[in-house]
């Protein structure tokens, strides 16, 4: 009788446990936890594993912030639009005086403050994902890079928007994408309270990852 009741509880705490979606991502070996929401809450970066020398140094971020989200409106020039497809921009760097901006994809539903958040995403990660090519701290006489390739997207690619920055000053092989993850979702997540009452969901995360070239898409 004791054995039988010892079973009936063992059973009655595992079977909860079992029920819990934990997922495993990984990422080139690393491997990382993810939250445990519906994956349809997610408010998501995908970056690219190259660099792009940005031409920044640390005490004008917000310059260079403002001239990226200008490339990226004129990209993308009608934030009443649905979305936008091939757009191109071009904004100055402190150094490069022409930067290009390719916004390969981009829905954002017609939705005036969405558009805001995604360009706003862009230009904060590009300015956030800083550093210098000769491992070096940026400095006004240091060529600074960032990221090459910014994919943004909420609740799966709902709302999305896929960047790709360029010059000829492109360095490949340099920028290590995962030392900028936590600063990403900083990123992210200082924009989640916007992205939350924008899309009246109350149930938004934030993650960052790093582009894999050898996933397949579709």
């Amino acid at each position: 009788m004791k054995l039988y009741f010892l079973v009936v509880l063992l059973a009655a705490f595992i079977m909860p446990l079992a029920a819990v979606p934990v997922a495993v991502v990984l990422h080139n070996k690393r491997a990382s936890i993810s939250y445990l929401r519906p994956r349809t809450g997610a408010f998501t970066v995908e970056l690219g594993q190259n660099g792009v020398a940005l031409g920044s140094s640390n005490n004008v971020l917000e310059e260079t912030a403002d001239a990226i989200r200008h490339g990226l409106r004129t990209a993308c020039p009608d934030g009443t639009a649905q979305g936008c497809t091939n757009g191109v921009g071009t904004f100055a760097g402190l150094f490069e005086k022409e930067i290009t901006v390719t916004v390969m994809s981009a829905k954002w539903g017609g939705n005036r403050e969405v558009y805001d958040i995604l360009m706003d995403a862009v230009a904060l990660l590009a300015v956030n994902g800083v550093g210098p090519v000769t491992g070096r701290k940026c400095t006004d006489n240091t060529y600074c890079t960032t990221w090459d390739r910014f994919n943004v997207t909420f609740k799966d690619g709902l709302w999305h928007m896929n960047v790709a920055l360029e010059n000829k000053y492109n360095v490949y092989n340099t920028h290590d994408c995962y030392k900028g993850l936590q600063n990403a979702k900083n990123v992210l997540s200082d924009l989640q309270p916007r992205m939350e009452k924008a899309s009246d969901d109350g149930d938004v995360y934030v993650d960052a990852t790093c582009y894999d070239p050898n996933k397949k898409s579709g």
